[in-house]
């Protein structure tokens, strides 16, 4: 769910970081908490407006993480 910061025995206690893009388990409450509509189709996926081609992705779950978290990225960004 979270990866840890390179050389994690040495992070000094480091907060852990979310792994949006490889992880299901970090990406999926993303949906809900941001309201995020995913819609797949035939040749990628739409994240609310934000859409990922399955063929930059080795699987299209890949595309869907990555989609999502364009559309969070620019949720959070128009919060600043």
């Amino acid at each position: 769910m979270y990866s840890t910061p390179a050389g994690a025995a040495a992070s000094r206690g480091q907060a852990m970081v979310p792994d949006w893009l490889g992880d299901w388990k970090a990406a999926a409450p993303l949906l809900v908490q941001f309201e995020i509509r995913l819609m797949p189709m035939s040749a990628g996926v739409d994240a609310s407006g934000f859409l990922e081609w399955y063929r930059f992705y080795l699987h299209k779950d890949a595309a869907a993480r990555a989609a999502i978290v364009k559309a969070v990225t620019h949720r959070l960004e128009k919060t600043r």
